[in-house]
């Protein structure tokens, strides 16, 4: 891929040759740029090919510690509590609602006016619904 990447200049020409996007590219050249060791953890499959991107663009040398800190900023990130549940309506409040929508023009849930109400003539399509929703 590095070859190619010669031969045709840039990522954006490469990824058209190769039918990809220009960040799939990027994504995998990063890769061919990880140190042996990390090369090795991911084919083994002890570190995943998300982080390791990340890192394949650092230096050789910072390449271990940046992929320390992801990896504690991942951590860190999952024990963050969850936020605060929204107050969901109670019961009673649901069917206070039900109640109120039921009490309203029920083909329309309350949220339109009828045709009728807005003074236009609307053709239906025999099933009582108007002939543009079909």
């Amino acid at each position: 891929m590095q070859q190619l990447l010669q031969v045709v200049g840039t990522q954006d020409a490469l990824a058209a040759r190769l039918h990809r996007s220009q960040g799939w590219v990027s994504q995998r050249l990063a890769l061919l740029g990880l140190t042996p060791e990390l090369k090795e953890k991911l084919v083994s499959g002890e570190e995943s090919a998300e982080l390791l991107r990340r890192v394949g663009n650092k230096k050789p040398d910072e390449q271990a510690k940046h992929l320390e800190h992801l990896k504690a900023k991942k951590t860190a990130a999952k024990r963050v509590p969850a936020p605060a549940q929204s107050s969901a309506p109670t019961a009673g409040e649901r069917e206070a609602e039900a109640e109120a929508a039921a009490s309203t023009d029920e083909s329309h849930y309350g949220v339109m006016k009828t045709a009728k109400d807005a003074g236009a003539i609307v053709k239906t399509c025999g099933c009582g619904l108007p002939a543009w929703v079909r």
